[in-house]
């Protein structure tokens, strides 16, 4: 995530997110944030959870695969897989600032949206819904206000539909002259229509709002070398380029990057000997619409990098990787394929070309995947402290924002904004996890401030509220009045010992649930991985079981840990006795350190 998405998920966490939505437009002159920020709100708050995030990749791997759909089409030749693996081949699905890892939705589902539309409607067939009657043609104006929200999202959504529609009418052109430029306009009014309210709504909203974002600012126009700089780096980002370097060439990422390569050069062998086709349309309108999407490049490129903020990001932070570094690489390749097609005059030319595209493009599946191998290791840094917050989130009372924060992520690295309190957003956030369920239980070394010390000859009831529950960790259920059940196994108990010069036992007070009627639950004790006991825990009533505390510890001080081993956990529901699905071991309803 990034720190504006830590951010978002800091609104949705203190439910100010309808104030936050409305801020953003007003603040930022933006009618589109009233659709987009919802969209970012919810993309931060659900990437906690794995289905969504898998949803993000597949998201982004569609659009890709619409987004080649719709190059073909415009080109018109079989064009949909080279371009598709072109994009899978070049472009790292990890990179910073951009989805699917970076805003996950805010690009992926307009775009989705959008050339869905297209592909589905094309302008050449205006009437689609016609023969369908009314709940289709509504069907059809559901859509089209579906489009325009898409639209008018972002102004990235805005530039990416004008530059499609400029290629679609620029990919009919078979002359420089407009002799067709009453057709065409009749042909495309319903897109012209839409994208004239878009940019209509856009400027009265700018007007009557003026931004006070500096990211939308003009300031670094003036700073050339650095203006030139960010602007290619943007573009680059989108590729693996900037993250290739000798840490990604290890041989662990080998056989994956083979594999790529391989998938990659039979999928294109493939593609060769099922599509020998020559271009048969004219090529002007192809380089029409090969001039399009360049220049759409410059228009969704140069309106970021000229910002001075981005510009120092880029050239000092070495941050170049946007938003817009996505779209450039599609509008790039799709240029890139257009010019193909148009060169593809005889069969000679198109096996020349074949055959310089298919190693490059088998190589930079290669690379591009010792890249992804590479970059997942930041990733798993990151996640590692998103896995202790859900460790300790359910322990309990007694952790201070600041020691949560300090276990969770000690060295910041997790991006958030300057303004936000780190310590108050851990806090929020486990929290939530504490409300959802969502704890994962013990963490796999537990922290100091977590290990509360046990004193000589004092009882430590475990019940509800009770001093005794600091000591527990996975294993148990939740508390009750009569103590705490063990579920499933193994159960674990955690804590400190004050030095002792006297030999030291710990009493628990313990209570089956039977595994069968009659029957007592045996358990198996370790005392920091050494065997300490085996007992047969009735069941009929509670009952005292001692163990024998290590001499060093008891000596010295230290941590121990105790693991009971309930060797046939049971649930109530298995015996038909209720619904609880819990299985059950022992009920441990008090604690007490005894010197002897």
């Amino acid at each position: 995530m990034t720190g504006d998405d830590v951010l978002f998920e800091n609104v949705v966490l203190h439910g100010e997110s309808f104030h936050y939505i409305v801020q953003t437009a007003l603040q930022q002159g933006r009618i589109g944030a009233f659709v987009l920020v919802p969209l970012t709100l919810l993309g931060s708050h659900y990437s906690d959870y794995l289905l969504f995030r898998i949803a993000c990749v597949l998201l982004w791997y569609v659009d890709m695969l619409l987004f080649s759909i719709w190059v073909a089409r415009v080109a018109q030749a079989r064009l949909a897989l080279p371009v598709f693996l072109a994009l899978v081949a070049i472009q790292p699905m990890i990179g910073y600032h951009m989805p699917p890892v970076g805003y996950p939705l805010e690009l992926g589902l307009p775009l989705l949206v959008m050339l869905a539309t297209r592909l589905a409607f094309p302008a050449e067939h205006p009437a689609i819904a016609d023969s369908r009657g009314s709940a289709a043609q509504l069907g059809v104006h559901v859509v089209h206000v579906l489009y325009l929200l898409a639209l008018i999202s972002s102004e990235y959504m805005i530039i990416v539909g004008t530059i499609l529609l400029a290629a679609e009418i620029g990919s009919g052109r078979s002359g420089l002259r407009f002799r067709q430029l009453r057709m065409l306009a009749g042909r495309y009014r319903r897109d012209i229509v839409i994208l004239a309210l878009v940019y209509l709504a856009y400027a009265w909203f700018r007007q009557s709002q003026p931004t006070h974002y500096d990211g939308a600012t003009l300031d670094g126009l003036g700073h050339g070398g650095d203006l030139l700089r960010t602007f290619a780096l943007h573009v680059a980002s989108a590729t693996w380029l900037p993250f290739l370097d000798r840490s990604a060439l290890v041989p662990t990422a080998w056989p994956g990057a083979l594999l790529a390569a391989v998938l990659c050069a039979v999928s294109l062998l493939s593609y060769w000997r099922f599509s020998r086709q020559t271009a048969r349309s004219p090529a002007h309108g192809k380089w029409l619409a090969g001039g399009a999407l360049l220049l759409g490049i410059v228009a969704i490129t140069l309106p970021v990098v000229a910002a001075r903020k981005q510009q120092i990001w880029c050239v000092i932070d070495h941050n170049c990787s946007y938003l817009d570094s996505r779209i450039s690489l599609f509008f790039m390749l799709a240029a890139i394929g257009l010019a193909l097609v148009s060169l593809c005059r005889s069969n000679r030319t198109r096996d020349l070309l074949y055959g310089l595209a298919l190693p490059s493009l088998a190589l930079s599946s290669a690379l591009g995947h010792a890249v992804n191998a590479q970059q997942t290791q930041g990733m798993k840094t990151a996640a590692a402290a998103w896995t202790r917050a859900r460790a300790i989130a359910c322990i309990g009372s007694g952790i201070t924002p600041a020691q949560a924060s300090q276990y969770i992520d000690p060295d910041h690295y997790i991006p958030m904004h300057t303004m936000m309190d780190r310590n108050a957003f851990w806090h929020d956030y486990m929290a939530r996890l504490a409300r959802e369920g969502r704890c994962s239980g013990e963490p796999p070394a537990r922290p100091p401030f977590l290990v509360s010390v046990m004193h000589p000859d004092t009882v430590y009831p475990v019940h509800l509220d009770g001093p005794g529950l600091r000591y527990l960790g996975s294993g148990w259920s939740h508390a009750e009045t009569g103590g705490v059940w063990s579920d499933g196994t193994p159960a674990l108990i955690v804590t400190r010992l004050a030095p002792s010069p006297v030999p030291l036992k710990l009493m628990l007070t313990l209570q089956a649930y039977a595994p069968a009627e009659g029957q007592p639950q045996e358990v198996a004790v370790e005392v920091n991985g050494s065997p300490a006991g085996h007992w047969k825990v009735g069941a009929d009533q509670a009952a005292l079981y001692e163990i024998d505390i290590p001499t060093v510890p008891a000596k010295t001080g230290g941590r121990i840990t105790i693991r009971l081993d309930i060797m046939k956990p049971v649930s109530p529901l298995q015996r038909h006795q209720s619904t609880d699905a819990r299985r059950l071991g022992v009920l441990l309803s008090h604690l007490e350190l005894r010197a002897h």
